[in-house]
């Protein structure tokens, strides 16, 4: 997947939670060893520590992160990840409807963004996601887009989109906008059709 920008400052104060977290775990390892009256080698504190905050980091960011409360994740991401669907209204086709589906695998550090349509199949190159208000606020990616054969006139493009999530989180609004050998743009619209936090299998 490719990695996104968030808030730098909520990421320090969890880096630092997490490393608090695992130097605790670390010490009651060590505690727990000599209550047995198991001598550990001289070597196991720093690994036992890193492999702790190592734990605890891919536990945080695969699962933790998106715990919410009264409508807001734990670390502050929106969840934009699950299955959606909806359309793209195109601008160059006389407002031309496409049926589309989307697929965001997501994370607290990464973020991967796949398109379906019955022409085309775009995936995301780079993205960043922004939380405050104005022209830059959602999940802004550069995507890659790969014509089907029955599209053969067409070419391989690059583009950019940017997708708002509702206050809900039961809807997406944007807008897309091809280059790079097909200068086209149009709205993206889609609704959650699974729930957030899924699909499961999370690409490395």
């Amino acid at each position: 997947m490719h990695p996104y920008s968030t808030d730098s400052t909520r990421s320090v104060r969890v880096m630092f939670f997490l490393a608090v977290a695992a130097v605790l775990f670390a010490y009651l390892l060590d505690r727990a060893l000599s209550t047995a009256d198991l001598e550990p080698p001289w070597w196991l504190d720093t690994p036992a520590v890193l492999g702790f905050y190592g734990l605890l980091w891919r536990l945080y960011d695969r699962h933790l992160w998106r715990l919410s409360r009264h409508g807001r994740t734990l670390s502050g991401i929106p969840d934009y990840g699950g299955e959606w669907e909806g359309e793209i209204i195109t601008d160059h086709e006389s407002g031309v409807v496409l049926p589309a589906t989307l697929t965001i695998h997501q994370t607290s550090s990464r973020i991967l963004v796949t398109l379906r349509t019955d022409d085309s199949g775009s995936d995301s190159s780079m993205a960043a996601l922004s939380t405050r208000p104005g022209q830059n606020q959602g999940l802004r990616y550069e995507y890659v887009n790969t014509p089907t054969p029955m599209r053969r006139s067409w070419e391989i493009h690059k583009g950019l989109s940017q997708l708002v999530l509702s206050p809900d989180g039961r809807s997406l609004d944007g807008y897309y906008q091809n280059f790079h050998g097909r200068h086209t743009s149009g709205k993206l619209t889609f609704r959650r059709r699974q729930p957030a936090g899924r699909p499961e299998a999370v690409p490395s």
